[in-house]
């Protein structure tokens, strides 16, 4: 309780906290197309997943890291649009992507999904790029299209991503127990979580938008 009571008093003064936050100074972008395309893989229901897509050329798929979406990469789809086609997917459960409640969320399900979501849009000659969760996701991706379909990944780019065993974090830790992280996530406002989330350094670059996107 002495932990939750503080959260709730920062709840209330979060709307206050955000008005401080610096305007949004970077243009919305605009996809060239947005489309949810549904998938179906085994072990799991089918599931649809949102994409935007910007740009021309051979392709690059985004892949995102936890608690994130295909807001993540707003500031970098406009450089790589300008020679490739961009495409950037919201992983199941997360962004505009449907959030079924069900346990298919390990990295092996999101690494299914994703590969089915390259065979359908079928997509060679890839470049796939993934931050963080979205890195681990990403590598096996690789993989499992380097022994069933040579020729449809060209190249991977994992951005600070996990590859091998780790121990666990208190996040995750938390997020494991019965009960209780449900319980804190009904009470804490999703703005609140995100805000709590950020360093220093990263409360510094974020706009009062950048905290409602991610929420």
């Amino acid at each position: 309780m002495r932990r939750i009571l503080p959260g709730l008093w920062l709840g209330l003064l979060l709307p206050i906290l955000l008005a401080a936050l610096p305007a949004p100074t970077l243009a919305a972008l605009s996809p060239d197309k947005a489309y949810r395309v549904s998938l179906g893989v085994r072990g799991q229901a089918p599931v649809a997943l949102y994409a935007e897509e910007y740009g021309r050329g051979r392709p690059v798929l985004l892949i995102h890291g936890l608690a994130a979406s295909t807001y993540s990469w707003r500031n970098i789809i406009p450089t790589i649009a300008r020679t490739h086609r961009v495409i950037a997917v919201d992983l199941k459960g997360f962004g505009r992507s449907e959030k079924p409640f069900d346990l298919a969320y390990s990295p092996h399900d999101h690494a299914a999904l994703i590969a089915a979501f390259i065979r359908k849009r079928g997509l060679t000659d890839l470049t796939v790029v993934g931050h963080s969760f979205g890195g681990a996701i990403a590598l096996m991706v690789t993989i499992e299209m380097n022994r069933t379909s040579p020729g449809r990944v060209r190249d991977l780019v994992l951005m600070n991503a996990p590859a091998y065993s780790q121990p666990s974090t208190n996040f995750v830790n938390l997020m494991r127990m019965p009960v209780l992280p449900y319980a804190l996530m009904t009470l804490v406002p999703p703005e609140l979580a995100t805000w709590l989330a950020l360093d220093p350094a990263q409360a510094a670059m974020m706009t009062r938008k950048d905290v409602l996107e991610y929420a």
